[in-house]
């Protein structure tokens, strides 16, 4: 009998070394059964992040492992893409140090405005790797707006980099413009915009002025045409553009965009601005995740505007103590974790909080009930581990290929 060529790269699939996903410089934990994540049960990826701290430990035999016991002779440094790279405490710095990088290297870029310094020879050196050569190589562009200081624009002009009402991408251009320290001041300035822009809108409540005319000019881009008096007053046709608006009790004013554009008069805004309050009874609001409405309100029981402003508060609505949202005090076991406590570092969803919060749970059952089960770190190892084994194509050897290579040797002279 002979080993079958399929049977060899079967095993060598299995036996090949591995990838791990603890971070360069880092090994896994050798107890990972009993290890847990922070998280749990999405995925294991997610749950656990980037080399967990839960299922990983400095690994004392790489780079990165000794980086803060490492010094370097001048002119060398620790190299993060290092980090991985095999050593031990007798000649880790032999192993772990490289030239640091100097301004010949063509894997880093001026800031916009500067340019590389003329003065700056090919030899001279950074204080580590290519991005630490950003200040010592590079120096302003005196031909570039960005480059150079001391802008003062004329009356009518404004300087694009500094107005608050520039978009980023308007500044990345206005760093590379081509100026003198003799025609920064017209180069570098750019004329304001007029009350004749059509790409502004007077906020809600306003309008544009009849008496600004074209020429009238705002302090920067049309944007600043919107704010100020410059171009925009108060609307009197309008709730928003009428003052002293006094709503009779049980009533009131609202103060968004929609009301503000309500169409009155100064003779009508005390009913056109005004509204009827809600009360508890109404049925166009619901209370938040985790609360209930309290039973014992009534149509006396007002709320401080429309139907909505009734979830807020406790004027209405108080935590429901059948649910999740509504428990205080949860403490779970080790092995569990409270999900309320990831919705603002993971960013959860307002749906996904609230299906949490929504749970139904007691007092006597929140520390189960509420509480959720943490990842493993071996199922995290399993599920972010990349096999490297030896197949078709590889390009070189990878660390423990030493083994499928043995067995296909056996298996090519083994018959019987």
């Amino acid at each position: 009998m002979q080993f079958s060529l399929t049977t060899v790269l079967l095993v060598s699939l299995v036996v090949g070394s591995s990838a791990l996903a603890c971070g360069p410089g880092s090994k896994f934990k050798a107890a990972l059964a009993t290890s847990y994540c922070k998280y749990g049960p999405a995925s294991p990826a997610a749950d656990c992040g980037v080399s967990p701290t839960e299922c990983c430990i400095v690994d004392p035999l790489t780079c990165g492992g000794l980086r803060t016991g490492i010094t370097c002779a001048t002119g060398k440094y620790v190299a993060k893409t290092d980090d991985a790279k095999k050593t031990a405490e007798a000649t880790k710095v032999v192993d772990c140090c490289s030239d640091v990088k100097t301004c010949a290297d063509t894997s880093y870029a001026c800031a916009a405005g500067y340019k590389k310094k003329a003065a700056a020879t090919p030899v001279t050196k950074c204080t580590g790797a290519a991005a630490t050569c950003v200040t010592p190589c590079c120096e302003k562009d005196v031909a570039k707006c960005g480059g150079l200081s001391g802008i003062v624009c004329a009356a009518g002009f404004y300087n694009e980099f500094t107005s608050l009402f520039t978009l980023q991408a308007t500044k990345d251009v206005w760093v590379n413009k081509a100026a003198t320290d003799d025609t920064k001041n017209t180069a570098c300035c750019t004329a304001v915009a007029t009350c004749a822009s059509t790409t502004y809108n007077c906020p809600a409540g306003y309008k544009k002025k009849a008496a600004a005319t074209p020429a009238t000019k705002c302090t920067g881009p049309a944007a600043t045409c919107a704010t100020g008096a410059t171009c925009c007053e108060a609307d009197t046709a309008k709730c928003g553009g009428l003052s002293s608006i006094t709503c009779a009790a049980g009533k009131f004013k609202g103060a968004d965009d929609a009301w503000k554009n309500k169409a009155a008069t100064d003779e009508t805004k005390a009913t056109a601005c005004c509204a009827a309050q809600a009360d508890c009874t109404q049925s166009g609001y619901a209370c938040p995740a985790g609360w209930k409405k309290i039973a014992s309100k009534t149509s006396a029981d007002k709320c401080t505007g429309a139907a909505l402003t009734c979830a807020s508060g406790s004027t209405c609505c108080e935590k429901d103590p059948k649910k999740c949202g509504g428990l205080t005090g949860i403490a779970c076991p080790a092995t569990h974790f409270d999900e309320s406590t990831k919705f603002t570092e993971r960013k959860i969803s307002a749906a996904d909080q609230n299906t949490w919060k929504n749970k139904a749970a007691t007092d006597a059952t929140k520390n189960s009930a509420c509480c959720t089960k943490r990842t493993t770190c071996d199922l995290y190892k399993a599920a972010t581990t990349t096999s490297s084994a030896l197949v078709s194509g590889s390009a070189h050897w990878q660390p423990g290929s030493f083994i499928p290579v043995a067995l296909f040797a056996l298996a090519s002279l083994w018959v019987m």
